[in-house]
């Protein structure tokens, strides 16, 4: 399993006991296997930066509630579980995954917060918001719900690979369908990569997300189960990599 995938469902190095099954398997409408770019890591080496500048993953969709706190608290866990300096970037007003991080237990690999909903003071810059105590080589940008298009453009601006979180509902699909289209127009040089959120096997809804994905020319790089242990990592401030 390549290093998206393992960050999200949970899956460890050889020898440990994942939490969870593999993702379900979703195939490209030429028979592909939809699959993560080369090396595992969601930029696949496209864009050439220098030694000190991080990587930066945009959690994105404008519909709420399909999963990008879960993606983007799991997918920071799993960078700072394989030694990476990472900071989470949270855009979301409702604050989910400042919170979060609030409850990480000490112990666990650090993700440093950065809270860029909350303005300190009225003075204060966006850009003096998002200064770290030091240079992360990942950033993962957990964005809101519902964001107009102009804050769209500007959190693309933001980001070289661009994560969107999906669930198994025609509401949902119709959704990703209007926003893809929109997506594939403003992203310029960006990859874009699709997560199904919530699957459950042998189930109406996930059965017709993938064969929806199977048609589009965008890699699913995961599947997650609609597991419990989500929900137990969002009230202690874990990811599933922390979990024994």
């Amino acid at each position: 399993m390549h290093a998206p995938a393992r960050a999200l469902s949970g899956r460890k190095r050889s020898g440990d006991t994942p939490p969870m099954s593999e993702p379900v398997s979703i195939q490209r409408a030429d028979g592909r296997a939809a699959t993560p770019s080369p090396g595992g890591d969601p930029t696949g080496g496209r864009r050439a930066r220098g030694p000190e500048e991080p990587t930066r993953i945009l959690v994105l969709n404008p519909k709420g509630g399909c999963g990008k706190t879960t993606v983007a608290t799991n997918l920071a866990c799993w960078y700072a579980h394989a030694g990476r300096q990472v900071s989470l970037i949270d855009h979301d007003a409702q604050g989910s995954s400042t919170h979060w991080l609030g409850l990480r237990p000490r112990g666990l690999p650090a993700v440093h917060s950065v809270p860029a909903y909350r303005q300190e003071s009225p003075g204060q810059t966006r850009a003096f918001q998002f200064r770290l105590p030091f240079e992360p080589s990942r950033v993962v940008i957990d964005t809101p719900a519902g964001a107009p298009n102009t804050e769209v453009r500007r959190l693309l601006r933001l980001a070289d690979v661009v994560l969107v979180p999906m669930l198994p509902s025609a509401i949902d699909i119709h959704a990703l369908t209007n926003f893809i289209d929109r997506l594939e127009r403003e992203r310029e040089h960006r990859p874009i990569a699709i997560v199904a959120n919530r699957m459950r096997s042998k189930t109406l809804g996930s059965q017709r997300l993938t064969a929806h994905l199977a048609g589009l020319d965008i890699p699913v790089i995961a599947a997650l189960h609609d597991l419990q242990a989500y929900v137990r990592c969002a009230e202690t401030g874990r990811g599933l990599h922390d979990m024994d």
